[in-house]
C-alpha cells in the first residue's frame, strides 16, 4: 500500500516550469519602492496578503482599475507582490535613509570625500596603513573620490543589495525542515502550483513502511 508524502517548495527556486506571463504590469515594484522611497503608509490600509501592482502613473493599487482604456487587475498580474512585502521594502528604504542621514551627519551633499567599497568614507586626503605609513588616497584603488551625495547613493545601493543577498539566502533554504524528513523518491504523483503566493506542493508516492 502506498501513501502520499507532501513537500512544499518555493516557486522562485524552481526551474523548467512555465510561468504565467505578465498581463499588465512590467515594472519591478520592489525597485520602485526602494528607489522612490515610498512610505510605509502607502500600503498600511492593505492586509498583508493583498496583492499590489504599480500602474504606469506610479500609483499602487490592490484590486482592479481602468486607466485610459486599459484594465488592471492585481490578482491576475504576475508582476504583483503581496502588501506584506511592499510594506517591508518601504520600511527598509526608510531605515536605510535614516541610517545614511546619521552616518553623513554634519556633511553637505556637495562636500568631497573618499569612499571605499566597504561603505566607509573619509574627508582626509591620506590614511595610515598597517605599517604606520601614510598613504595618499588619491592614488589608492580601494578609494574613490566623490561628493557626499554620490557617496550616499552608493551606500544606499550597497545596503539594499546586501539585504537582497540575505533574502535570496533565506529563500534557498528549505521551506520546512520537515521536507528533509520525508523519504526520498523520484515518483511525483502530482504537483499543485500556487502562482499567487509563489509556492508549489509536490505529492510523492511512497511505500507505507517508509
Amino acid at each position: 500500500m502506498k501513501k502520499l508524502a507532501i513537500a512544499i517548495t518555493s516557486l522562485l527556486l524552481m526551474t523548467g516550469c512555465s510561468s504565467t506571463p505578465t498581463i499588465t504590469n512590467t515594472n519591478n515594484i520592489k525597485e520602485h519602492i526602494l528607489k522612490d522611497n515610498v512610505a510605509y503608509e502607502s500600503f498600511s490600509s492593505y492586509s498583508d496578503s493583498d496583492t499590489i501592482i504599480r500602474l504606469p502613473n506610479g500609483e499602487y493599487i490592490h484590486g482592479t482599475k481602468e486607466v485610459n482604456g486599459k484594465y488592471y487587475d492585481s490578482d491576475q498580474d504576475s508582476g504583483a507582490i503581496q502588501a506584506k512585502k511592499a510594506k517591508y521594502y518601504a520600511l527598509l528604504a526608510t531605515d536605510v535613509d535614516n541610517y545614511l542621514n546619521e552616518k553623513f551627519e554634519g556633511f553637505n551633499d556637495s562636500d568631497e570625500v573618499f569612499y571605499n567599497k566597504k561603505g566607509s568614507f573619509t574627508n582626509a586626503s591620506t590614511v595610515m596603513d598597517e605599517n604606520g605609513n601614510e598613504k595618499d588616497l588619491a592614488n589608492n584603488p580601494d578609494y574613490e573620490s566623490m561628493t557626499i551625495k554620490e557617496a550616499k547613493e552608493k551606500e544606499y545601493n550597497r545596503l539594499i543589495q546586501e539585504d537582497a543577498k540575505e533574502e535570496k539566502k533565506n529563500l534557498s533554504s528549505p521551506v520546512s525542515e520537515l521536507n528533509e524528513l520525508l523519504p526520498k523518491t523520484d515518483f511525483i504523483s502530482r504537483t499543485v502550483f500556487n502562482k499567487k503566493n509563489k509556492y508549489a506542493i509536490h505529492y510523492y508516492e511512497v511505500e507505507k513502511n517508509e
